[in-house]
């Protein structure tokens, strides 16, 4: 009698702890922010992205099966892999022409990961910029990518998902 309810005591603890652990290591939600700045004096663009790390992570696998985040594994490599993802992923146009981002450093927060890729528009300025988002819309079905822009103090957000992956920004609006 004492074994057996001395392995259910076992059992619920071990419940309780896996329970626990699984908490910590993942989460419920499926979201990315970027705030993307237009800088028309310097004729550039300016993009911050949060993103979960466990996330880019698996993203990063297609690539890499050995990539690790927060710490690098391969600090080079894995901001190698960034820039291949965001510009296949987080893509900008104005005018017709596909804008490429330049990546410029990353640190880690906890369990998010923080980006910084700028983008030069030419000596042309835009009318529109065509923002599409499908950040981790291969993985996760309810993925939602919230893009904030900014031009001039003016600041607009947008939500993107699976069916709206890209939003067209007149930037005579601001």
């Amino acid at each position: 009698m004492k074994n057996s309810a001395a392995s259910k005591l076992l059992i619920i603890i071990f419940g309780l702890f896996f329970l626990h652990s699984s908490e910590i290591s993942s989460h419920k939600f499926y979201v990315s922010t970027s705030s993307i700045t237009y800088l028309p004096k310097r004729n550039a663009i300016h993009i911050t992205t949060q993103i979960f790390i466990d996330d880019l992570e698996l993203a990063l696998s297609q690539y890499n099966k050995s990539i690790v985040l927060a710490p690098d594994s391969n600090t080079h490599l894995v901001d190698s892999l960034c820039l291949i993802y965001f510009n296949k992923h987080l893509r900008l146009k104005t005018n017709n022409n596909t804008l490429y981002h330049e990546f410029i450093g990353k640190k880690y927060d906890r369990d998010i990961g923080i980006f910084h890729l700028e983008v030069n528009t030419s000596s042309e300025i835009p009318n529109t910029l065509v923002v599409n988002n499908s950040v981790l819309f291969d993985l996760f079905d309810d993925q939602k990518n919230l893009i904030h822009f900014k031009v001039n103090q003016k600041r607009r957000s947008y939500l993107l998902n699976r069916k709206r992956p890209s939003i067209t920004i007149s930037l005579d609006e601001f």
